[in-house]
């Protein structure tokens, strides 16, 4: 298996196929980008003499054209150029190449049974010529780009087949320029042959494969490669008739190898044409059906203008019809749809390509307007009036826009989904509610068929499934939901199996068509095997945290017969990342409530918890730290922490997760992890919560805040430093005075603001002072009737009059006060930390 940005690729790539792949995508693809070059520098500079030769004779010639003029006629067949002989086509193309000067030539040729010479003056191409070769040219530019996009995205059959299809017309339309070089020359008339005869070929395999490749048995594949055997023969008897310059007109083999190329094209092209049409008309799955009728409209819409303008031009002057020079260009829509198709169809979104061009538009009109405003107006006018340099204004222009990118586009997005978007701004809204919902129920056993239930009524599938890990962590079983009523699956997964590899790997939900052929690979085990044929699934979303998968869900096709957008994509994503944690939690709560051992477990849960804390003082040259932490429930969401950062230095911290109970252990326990490796890494106490920020942000559901505070104290200087966090200031009870200070500086909860940023705080400290944090915990204890709370005020005074006593007896006091005037019941989980400076050294 292979991951890229598209997905997880089921089909391996040799050696072979890899090193052709390559040369396809770096060396043939910008040859023909780097020879397209100057063909499109001279498009308006190319001579013409208005006439078409085939086989050494003239076919056609364009009324008042350089070769009329000259006397030239259909039927007049070429002998000579300037004294030159004639011999082959190639003898032609170098004889007429490279004669940009439009200097007359001398054409020896014969009409009947006569000879004659005619000096012909070559002239510029008509305006409408021009435009019509630079559609050709950019038709040929849009198949060669979109066949290397493809192909560079994928390595399967189809991606290597319409690279094929499109490198040769691009071939065709961008026409490779002609240079006075025999050896050039052939080289350039053997690798148009080739094309020519390849081109059915590839054509015919790439509609057998597109949209989705069948289930090819080796028989039925070596049949499609002998598809490839006539062009073989064809080529080399091509090559032999220009290596022996035999003459076109008169030799019998290279009329023979022309007639039957002719057959071969088009009995190879009709075949392609007729298979595409057979699919088109068949009713097939509702990917494979939309795909090609895309490609159907794609076809329509490029080939008929382009046919229409090659019928007028050859009709009549491309004067006399009135811009029909510009249909060619209509041949870009060709590529263009193909590669929409086949890219899937996720990847280039409609919708969601409008989307982000009107973003990044209006996000350019605003930068553009802005620095006109700034340079145009205000800084003409600092420099009219007073005379000063616009070096300030210009910086200003610049990083203005710069600053502000990020905000504005932010709003925009909000702004268009609000505006253009509902359906999608709906969705979201639902899926968040269905998250706070689920994390509700993560304490039951209703999770699952709650979530099923309202993604089923959601996205309306015709099948939704959703396979979650089981106790013994080896198998993935599943619920499965046809009208929205969730029913037990028989079907089962290995988190080892090929499916959940792949679904792991990709870390992100995966089309269905991606894992074409899965279901037929060797390497495929029965149980995906199985779940591949059981249902007919277009979207597979997978639950993954902790780096594990802990299930997936499984979306067949929509009700109505639309498809799964990039919006609905993006949606599921950020659902599965917040449900993966909630099932997680569901899961761990569930394996409890099966072993009937609740209360052991959560005494067992305690101790761990306990354990993630220090017991024992601290002690750091004239000054001590120790903390006390109960827990309402027999685990909780407080957390407290003080070690050492180097002989005389301590860092403390405490915290309040939102929330009580399992849930708010779990975030407390991930909220140790990444806050000791934060800690380390980062010196000052305002990045070390930036850092835990983003931590808690990923995590999922906004309704898991947490206050935090966090300090670091160094013994030699007294010096504190600090930034809070949302956390209850905490209070610094002074030598000799009577107020308390209280550590306000910070900024908002971790988990509200990606982008926010914390202030830090600096503090001298003082022989004596006591330094006490809690959580809200301590001063929200209620009374027996429940009518006040104990309070901050309460805090303050129990800490000044016992303030002498040693830490540890400080701390008992307190608790045993707090437990005095609330009586037996506690309402939620108490945390308190005390820190004294006995003296500065």
């Amino acid at each position: 298996m292979r991951d890229n940005e598209f997905g997880p690729q089921p089909t391996p790539e040799d050696a072979t196929a890899r090193w052709l792949r390559r040369g396809a995508l770096y060396v043939l693809a910008p040859l023909l980008l780097i020879l397209e070059v100057p063909v499109a520098i001279h498009v308006a500079q190319a001579p013409t003499t208005g006439m078409a030769v085939h086989n050494l004779t003239v076919r056609t010639v364009d009324p008042g054209s350089p070769a009329a003029r000259a006397g030239l006629e259909p039927g007049d067949r070429l002998l000579a150029i300037d004294g030159a002989p004639v011999a082959t086509m190639v003898d032609y193309f170098v004889a007429i190449a490279g004669h940009y000067d439009l200097e007359t030539q001398t054409y020896l040729l014969q009409r009947g049974d006569g000879f004659f010479t005619a000096p012909v003056t070559p002239g510029r191409p008509s305006r409408a010529r021009i435009i019509w070769n630079y559609g050709m040219s950019l038709a040929g530019l849009a198949f060669l780009l979109m066949g290397w996009l493809i192909l560079a995205r994928r390595y399967d059959m189809v991606a290597r087949y319409f690279f094929g299809v499109c490198a040769t017309f691009a071939f065709f339309l961008m026409d490779v320029p002609d240079w006075p070089s025999y050896t050039y020359m052939i080289l350039k008339e053997t690798a148009r042959d080739l094309a020519h005869l390849l081109l059915p070929a590839v054509f015919l395999r790439f509609f057998l494969y597109f949209p989705d490749r069948p289930h090819l048995t080796p028989r039925n594949l070596m049949r499609h490669r002998l598809l490839m055997l006539p062009a073989a023969p064809l080529f080399l008897l091509s090559i032999y008739a220009q290596s022996a310059r035999l003459d076109p007109t008169s030799s019998l083999l290279v009329a023979l190898v022309q007639q039957l190329s002719a057959v071969y094209f088009l009995v190879y092209m009709l075949a392609g044409l007729v298979v595409f049409a057979r699919k088109v008309f068949r009713r097939g799955r509702p990917v494979e059906h939309t795909k090609l009728r895309l490609v159907l409209v794609g076809l329509l819409a490029g080939f008929g203008p382009f046919l229409a303008g090659i019928i007028l031009f050859s009709a009549s002057p491309p004067s006399a019809i009135a811009h029909s020079e510009w249909l060619g260009f209509s041949l870009v829509l060709v590529p263009l749809s193909f590669g929409l198709a086949i890219l899937r169809y996720g990847a280039l979104d409609l919708e969601y390509v409008v989307r982000h061009s009107l973003i990044y538009g209006i996000l350019t009109i605003l930068v553009v307007a802005f620095y006109a405003l700034v340079v145009g107006v205000l800084g003409h006018t600092l420099t009219a009036y007073f005379h000063s340099s616009d070096l300030p204004i210009v910086l200003l222009a610049v990083m203005g826009p710069a600053l502000a990118l990020n905000p504005l586009r932010r709003l925009l997005h909000r702004w268009l989904d609000r505006t253009f978007y509902p359906a999608r701004e709906a969705t979201r809204e639902a899926l968040q509610r269905l998250s706070h919902e689920l994390s509700d129920l993560s304490e039951g056993a209703t999770a699952p068929d709650t979530m099923l239930r309202q993604l089923h009524a959601l996205y309306r599938p015709t099948c939704i499934a959703l396979y979650l890990e089981q106790d013994d962590h080896q198998i993935l079983r599943g619920l499965h939901s046809e009208d929205g009523r969730p029913k037990p699956s028989v079907a089962k997964l290995s988190p080892d199996g090929t499916l959940c590899r792949v679904l792991m790997t990709a870390h992100r939900p995966i089309y269905a068509e991606e894992l074409d052929g899965l279901d037929t690979m060797p390497a495929t085990d029965d149980d995906t095997r199985s779940l591949l044929a059981e249902l007919r699934v277009q979207l597979f979303v997978p639950l993954i945290t902790g780096n594990r998968l802990r299930g997936l869900l499984a979306f067949g096709a929509k009700s109505d017969g639309s498809l799964y957008s990039q919006a609905d994509v993006s949606n599921l994503h950020t659902f599965s990342v917040q449900a993966a944690a909630l099932v997680e939690i569901g899961r761990l709560y569930q394996e409890r409530l099966e072993r009937k051992r609740l209360e052991t477990e959560m005494s067992v849960a305690q101790r761990i918890q306990t354990n993630l804390v220090p017991s024992e003082p601290l002690y750091l040259p004239g000054s001590e730290v120790l903390g006390r932490m109960d827990s309402c429930r027999e685990v909780g969401g407080d957390y407290f922490d003080y070690f050492r950062m180097d002989p005389r230095t301590v860092g403390f911290a405490i915290a309040d997760v939102a929330g009580k109970g399992v849930p708010a252990a779990l975030v407390m326990t991930t909220l140790r992890v990444a806050f000791r490796t934060a800690a380390v890494r980062q010196a000052e106490p305002e990045d070390v919560l930036g850092s835990l920020n983003q931590a808690i942000c990923s995590l999922g559901p906004a309704a898991q805040l947490v206050s935090f505070f966090y300090g670091i104290y160094t013994a030699a200087d007294g010096r504190l430093l600090y930034a809070n966090a949302g956390m209850n200031p905490p209070l610094l009870f002074r030598t000799g005075r009577d107020y308390v200070e209280r550590l306000k500086k910070g900024g908002t909860m971790l988990g509200v603001d990606r982008s926010q940023r914390f202030a830090r705080g600096t503090l001298e400290l003082a022989q004596g002072d006591l330094l006490l944090l809690y959580t809200d915990g301590l001063v929200e204890q209620p009374d027996e009737t429940g009518s006040e709370f104990y309070g901050e005020e309460r805090l303050i005074e129990d800490a000044r009059i016992h303030r002498d006593l040693e830490l540890t007896a400080l701390i008992d006091r307190i608790f045993a006060n707090v437990d005095a005037y609330g009586g037996p019941e506690q309402s939620d989980d108490r945390t308190l930390i005390l820190m004294r400076i006995n003296e500065i050294r």
